[in-house]
């Protein structure tokens, strides 16, 4: 299934080197657009797996940027995109783990914007 959006933890950001230029989420975690997984073979069920990303449509996305909703993650498959927590266990951010968004500046109306503006222009 293709996505319009993919929530990705922070590692694949900086993967892709775009973690300055995408949102994150309350939780710490990374709303990339579609075509940011080319690099990693695409927007499909088996590259989302590969990261630990979660597919989202646009409703799912703005719920998620509101904090009405916080989407579990699941692990990566692949060892360059699983998250360590404290102990050493490898395993997904979740928020009640304190895992927190720092540099989250946007105002609810802006990240409002964030999903109508981009939603349909990047295809």
């Amino acid at each position: 299934m293709i996505y319009q959006y993919i929530k990705a933890n922070p590692k694949v950001a900086e993967y892709l080197g775009i973690a300055t230029q995408r949102l994150q989420f309350p939780d710490g975690n990374y709303m990339l657009w579609k075509f940011d997984l080319l690099p990693l073979g695409g927007n499909n069920d088996e590259t989302i797996r590969m990261i630990g990303g979660v597919g989202m449509d646009s409703n799912q996305c703005r719920n998620e940027q509101r904090g009405v909703t916080v989407t579990p993650m699941p692990e990566a498959l692949d060892e360059r995109f699983k998250i360590e927590r404290n102990g050493g266990d490898t395993d997904a951010l979740t928020p009640s783990e304190g895992e927190t968004a720092t540099g989250g500046e946007e105002t609810e109306q802006e990240n409002e914007e964030t999903v109508s503006e981009e939603g349909d222009d990047h295809e």
